[in-house]
């Protein structure tokens, strides 16, 4: 029975967690920080940072961005292809 409950269990803490406000805020104040750096950054450091960026962008969901960092990860895949 554990290895059946266990899994579902672990997968609803992780939903209730993803979805507090300090989980949300922290992501986004992440990606901005992110966000900051980048533009700061030198070509090779933006190398770098692009895959990062957009990994952590679609792991939190590009649709629960604000507008302005939906904008800026539009802007790095544009640039990515």
């Amino acid at each position: 029975m554990y290895k059946y409950w266990a899994p579902k269990y672990e997968e609803v803490k992780r939903d209730v967690f993803e979805n507090t406000p300090s989980y949300k805020w922290g992501m986004i104040q992440e990606l901005e920080n992110m966000q900051f750096k980048y533009i700061q950054a030198t070509p090779n450091e933006k190398l770098v940072l692009a895959p990062i960026i957009l990994r952590r962008a679609a792991q939190y969901g590009k649709d629960r961005l604000p507008y302005d960092l939906k904008v800026f990860v539009a802007q790095l895949e544009k640039e990515r292809r």
